[in-house]
């Protein structure tokens, strides 16, 4: 059995995906002593960073890991990308910055497991959690 979370997919109506921008602006509503952690995984899995996309380089993706992380963390991560002080690597190549409009996936760093996105932050007593869809077409 593999110690990396796998995410779980649910049958429902799908939100709108958050841009890069919409997450900062809705974690920013939150507790940055918070947990951040994502649901509907079948282990714990919490916020790792921000990473370039392998299904489109020149978008970002959200990593995730066993590691327990902050909305403060991603936070910094998001603030750092949007105000062009960090370069981001494509997987094959190429050197990226992302924007407040660029879409946002969540897939770690190499890794294409289908387009998947963060739809609905909740924040609840001891952490805000970060609800994710797989997009069935790239919005």
């Amino acid at each position: 059995m593999s110690d990396e979370p796998k995410f779980l997919d649910v049958d429902d109506e799908t939100p709108q995906p958050l841009s890069l921008g919409g997450l900062r602006d809705a974690l920013r509503e939150c507790s940055p002593e918070a947990p951040l952690m994502f649901v509907g995984t079948d282990l714990p899995a919490w916020w790792a960073g921000l990473v370039s996309w392998r299904g489109i380089y020149a978008e970002p993706s959200v990593k995730y890991s066993g590691t327990a992380a902050t909305v403060a963390d991603a936070l910094r991560d998001i603030d750092e990308a949007i105000e062009g002080q960090r370069v981001f690597r494509g997987w094959k190549g190429g050197e990226f910055q992302y924007g407040e409009h660029d879409p946002l996936h969540v897939d770690n760093e190499g890794d294409y497991t289908g387009d998947r996105r963060i739809v609905s932050v909740l924040p609840r007593e001891g952490a805000v959690l970060l609800v994710t869809r797989k997009v069935e077409r790239y919005l």
